[in-house]
């Protein structure tokens, strides 16, 4: 396991557990790595993950894996700044067993890189599938099969679906705690209105 940059008591949380949590659980943690770990930054590991790595697999500053969550990598896994991998996802750059075409005599390989870019946010019991590459500020619909590259697509996109294919662009994950604290009171106080912000306000004020 390799850490860049500077180094800080608690800056890798593992097997974190929050009561709070949609799939809170105090089920432990599985690590096994035989290939190399690389953080980039503070991250946040919740419990009841299981982690393979017999490759290189990248995790960078912010980024948090959520409860139940799954990751082999087995070539390259990277997981970009501030993305979010919620509870009961999968992300596997393996098909872990091999399958013959026997109309066509060949057995395609099973291992293909995946990258996700930086504040995405891969939505509940949804599975990243062996070379996907994902956008910064990309939304993954829950319950999603993500098997291919959407790198053609424009930040700021939502994908869903099985297979997952693009539904909708223009939207960010507010990951601003105040921001949040204050759309969660102006509903609490105007109950039936919309919230609304200026459409020119840079997506950066979100994060």
């Amino acid at each position: 396991m390799i850490i860049e940059g500077r180094v800080t008591t608690g800056m890798v949380k593992y097997n974190a557990f929050y009561p709070a949590a949609p799939m809170s659980t105090k089920q432990q943690s599985v690590l096994g790595n035989t290939g190399k770990i690389t953080f980039t930054g503070p991250c946040i590991i919740c419990s009841g993950t299981k982690i393979y790595v017999a490759g290189h697999l990248t995790l960078s500053e912010k980024c948090r894996i959520c409860e139940m969550v799954t990751i082999g990598c087995f070539t390259s896994v990277t997981i970009g700044t501030g993305t979010q991998i919620t509870h009961r996802c999968q992300v596997y750059d393996t098909h872990y067993h091999s399958i013959a075409y026997l109309n066509e005599g060949t057995i395609p390989d099973i291992d293909r890189p995946v990258t996700i870019g930086k504040y995405c946010w891969v939505c509940n019991t949804s599975t990243i599938n062996p070379g996907t590459i994902l956008p910064d500020h990309t939304i993954v619909a829950s319950n999603s099969v993500v098997n291919k590259d959407f790198s053609s697509l424009e930040p700021y996109s939502l994908i869903g679906g099985i297979p997952a294919k693009f539904l909708k662009q223009g939207l960010i994950r507010v990951w601003d705690d105040d921001i949040t604290a204050g759309i969660t009171e102006f509903y609490r106080q105007h109950p039936g209105e919309i919230y609304r912000f200026d459409p020119s306000t840079d997506p950066g004020h979100f994060l």
